[in-house]
């Protein structure tokens, strides 16, 4: 049975000569309802994509992954 949920993502919206951003992270299973919830309060949507994101600024981008990694109930 698994442990870990995987979340992997690209930012391929940039133009050709920018650098590409990968992410890829894993949380333990019972770690993904905060994940969620986290997406919900932030983007005020439970899945969120590419779109979601433009328009957004870079600090505020950064604050949700700083959140998300101070979180003790979803890195364990």
């Amino acid at each position: 049975m698994p442990t870990l949920v995987e979340i992997n993502g690209l930012d391929e919206g940039g133009r050709i000569v920018d650098d590409l951003i990968f992410v890829r992270v894993a949380v333990p299973i019972t770690s993904e309802l905060q994940l969620l919830l986290r997406n919900i309060s932030h983007f005020e949507k439970i899945i969120v994509r590419k779109e979601d994101l433009k328009g957004r600024e870079e600090k505020n981008l950064s604050a949700y992954v700083r959140d998300m990694v101070d979180d003790p109930t979803i890195i364990s």
